[in-house]
């Protein structure tokens, strides 16, 4: 009888045994988490920092004319500091937002990673630290597979909050044919309901 097991790659980063299939599941379980993308941002970036034992962390990620990054870093007798900061890019290519709009994160080892899912580039995740050959070429692979598990996690939440607005919007627009029905309505009833309809479909109300 043969049985198959997992296998779970875990390697030695910045002197520690780290497991890649865990911190990975972490990320694809944190889509579940109803809350904003500058908090899911803030909680990656602190949560790649600690994997890593490395000293800074940027994700950087544009969706529509929206820029955000969100940088944590470690500094020595300082204690921890994440900074988010968004800007607006409309019309810009994505290759172009990554170079205006992203801050350089430096240290004696840096590696970049460009976030992509589905043949769409989302964004790019850095992360630097001071000790020398802190990601070394055999964990190149596996720190892929991370920045490609956010990606994902990425695509997700947008499907969902995309998802969430349709359903605002049906649900005016029901509500509105319910309104228009309602026998004897007056014209002044029935502006007053729309506008008071209208807000909850808003995407920012």
């Amino acid at each position: 009888m043969t049985r198959n097991r997992t296998r779970r790659v875990t390697t030695s980063v910045s002197g520690g045994q780290k497991d890649f299939a865990v911190f990975s599941q972490e990320i694809l379980q944190s889509i579940h988490v109803d809350a904003p993308l500058a908090s899911f941002l803030r909680h990656a970036t602190h949560r790649f920092l600690e994997f890593f034992t490395c000293d800074a962390v940027e994700i950087w990620v544009k969706r529509e004319d929206d820029c955000l990054c969100c940088k944590a870093e470690r500094r020595p007798g300082k204690s921890l500091t994440v900074e988010i900061q968004q800007r607006v890019c409309r019309g810009t290519s994505i290759d172009a937002c990554t170079e205006s709009c992203r801050r350089r994160v430096v240290g004696a080892s840096h590696i970049a990673l460009p976030l992509v899912a589905a043949g769409e580039t989302l964004g790019l995740l850095q992360m630097a630290s001071r000790e020398a050959d802190s990601f070394p070429p055999e964990d190149q692979r596996s720190c892929e597979g991370l920045a490609q598990t956010l990606a994902l996690a990425l695509v997700s939440r947008f499907a969902h909050a995309a998802l969430r607005e349709r359903i605002k919007e049906l649900t005016c627009l029901y509500q509105l044919a319910q309104l228009a029905e309602t026998p004897a309505i007056t014209a002044e009833q029935l502006f007053g309901g729309i506008a008071n309809l209208l807000p909850a479909s808003w995407q920012y109300p």
